[in-house]
């Protein structure tokens, strides 16, 4: 099997930079060896094919059992109680839960098919999810981040994608992809690319500026880096301090802009202005209100105007 072939294959499943993350782990060295129908059959074909955004996970896998790839034999009950303390011990427990998680549901899928020795892998690939707080920009500091002129090329890219999502409340797969011809007589509407729903809203007003321009593609590292040296040369340095992984940090407010701070700054302000929590729902083309629930931030220090009339009459 060639890279072309299975290039071709994923087509629009991962960006160009996400295949070459999966070509990069060394359980894909060999695949030049297989026919596409045998590497497909395989643990490591279905779990890539099934989630091409998330190698890490077989590469963790590999890592934990010292070998080169997976096997369906290697499933063995003690080798997935390795591998889930392996992953609980290198990553946060939330990130530990979506990683088991996902091996989870790709067993389930091939328990019938007689090639997973381990019948009672549900009992072992569990993680305990444990709260994390987060931060939301305010409607000023999303106005200075509007404002703010970009220093290079990185800089009016990232902001570009940042200030996309702040507006709309959608993911980065999504407001990368939005142009000017995702709106019509003022309503914007996009199929979600993760969830394959259907999202409408009106158009913000400051948000035809950037569907005019181009959104480049950079690494996760390198986009949470530029914008959290915007956000500090902003001036967003006020001291906060969140449980975070289940555990307390403290710093300075940039140093937590990631870019799902966009998505929660987008639920956040219109939660800040009593919007009901299912219309927000419905805009940021959530699933749930549960989940909706999750990407709003109030600080109980500024609880808003209506809030604060409660507690002042």
């Amino acid at each position: 099997m060639s890279k072309e072939e299975l290039r071709l294959f994923f087509g629009g499943k991962c960006t160009d930079k996400q295949f070459a993350s999966i070509l990069s782990n060394p359980f894909m060295d060999n695949i030049d060896c297989y026919s596409f129908g045998t590497w497909i059959k395989g643990f490591v074909g279905a779990f890539i094919t099934k989630y091409p955004t998330r190698p890490q996970v077989v590469r963790m896998m590999c890592e934990a059992l010292h070998k080169g790839t997976i096997r369906w034999q290697d499933l063995t009950k003690v080798n997935l109680a390795t591998i889930t303390e392996y992953i609980k011990a290198n990553v946060t427990p939330n990130s530990a839960c979506t990683y088991l998680a996902l091996i989870k549901a790709l067993l389930n899928e091939y328990s019938e098919e007689g090639v997973i020795p381990c019948k009672s892998f549900t009992s072992v690939l569990n993680g305990k999810k444990v709260p994390s707080q987060h931060i939301a920009l305010t409607e000023n500091e999303l106005k200075a981040l509007d404002d703010y002129k970009p220093k290079s090329k990185t800089e009016d890219s990232v902001k570009t994608l940042f200030m996309r999502a702040c507006l709309t409340g959608g993911r980065c797969s999504d407001v990368r992809r939005m142009t000017q011809k995702n709106v019509s007589d003022g309503i914007l509407s996009y199929v979600s690319q993760k969830t394959k729903t259907e999202v409408n809203q009106p158009v913000h007003k400051r948000l035809m500026k950037y569907l005019c321009k181009p959104c480049q593609e950079h690494c996760t590292s390198v986009t949470s880096r530029t914008i959290q040296r915007i956000c500090k040369r902003l001036g967003m340095t006020e001291e906060v301090q969140l449980y975070v992984g289940g555990k307390l940090k403290k710093g300075q407010k940039w140093e937590f802009v990631t870019m799902h701070t966009a998505r929660r700054t987008f639920c956040t302000i219109l939660a800040q202005k009593d919007v009901p929590v299912e219309v927000i729902r419905t805009l940021a083309g959530h699933s749930t209100t549960t989940m909706t629930d999750r990407y709003v931030c109030i600080d109980g220090r500024k609880p808003g105007v209506n809030a604060m009339a409660f507690f002042q009459g």
